[in-house]
């Protein structure tokens, strides 16, 4: 898109915000000159809106939606489920979970109507996991959603506790894979536990793994899994604005 140098470009752009805000003059047709052929904006119509080469007509509407449409960004948040399905009261131990959090409804961690992505607002799409264990679930069948829902993501958020299990250690290693833009927030011991890494988590290994193999690696320390979710749903807020 644009004119055949950089200056054509710069007034082209100027001109489809004018005709977004009114200011500008529109085709009769619909369409509006992209050349500099005949001198827009003060054209009515281009005479050469036949030749493509000599002059690129487009629908204004496709193409002010070009300028200003914005991507939203699409978050994968792993880490471990706290709560079993088999045991009773399990939806109100999944309220505590930091994805019933960033749902906003526990409803939609658990039994979700649409598994494609869930919009937060026009910036920000939660592509999962969801909580998929029944018993006519099988294991293949929760990886390879899962697997598919880190390949669609740009951004992925993991939690790591003590006991981070090794499924979560999968996912966010797929993720680091995929160079995807990773969010790791993890429980630090003690200075005096864990001393083989200045990060004091048994999972220092992944983390540090991660940062030498992405560029795009957040590590975010935390006291305890209470404080993480926290500071995940602060980091998700900002990502909302």
């Amino acid at each position: 898109m644009g004119g055949d140098n950089e200056e054509d470009d710069v007034i082209w752009i100027t001109f489809i915000v004018d005709m977004e805000q009114g200011k500008g003059k529109k085709d009769p047709t619909g369409f509006i000159c992209a050349g500099s052929c005949c001198g827009f904006p003060e054209c009515v119509r281009c005479p050469h809106y036949h030749d493509p080469e000599i002059c690129r007509f487009s629908p204004m509407e496709s193409i002010v939606s070009e300028v200003t449409k914005v991507t939203p960004q699409k978050l994968f948040c792993g880490g471990t489920f706290c709560f079993d399905y088999r045991n009773d009261g399990y939806e109100i131990m999944a309220t505590k979970d930091y994805r019933a959090k960033v749902l906003g409804s526990v409803e939609l961690l658990l039994r979700p109507k649409n598994t494609d992505g869930l919009k937060i607002n026009d910036n920000l799409v939660y592509v999962g996991p969801f909580y998929f264990e029944t018993e006519s679930m099988k294991a293949e069948d929760i990886i390879c959603s899962e697997k598919k829902m880190i390949e669609s993501c740009t951004d992925a958020i993991f939690l790591l506790d003590a006991a981070a299990c090794p499924g979560t250690i999968a996912e966010m290693m797929y993720a680091n894979s995929l160079q995807k833009t990773l969010h790791l927030f993890y429980v630090r011991n003690s200075d005096d536990e864990e001393t083989e890494s200045g990060l004091h988590t048994p999972c220092w290994y992944p983390l540090h793994f991660c940062q030498m193999t992405n560029k795009s690696v957040n590590l975010y320390p935390c006291s305890c899994v209470e404080d993480a979710a926290d500071k995940i749903l602060s980091l998700v807020e900002s990502l909302e604005r």
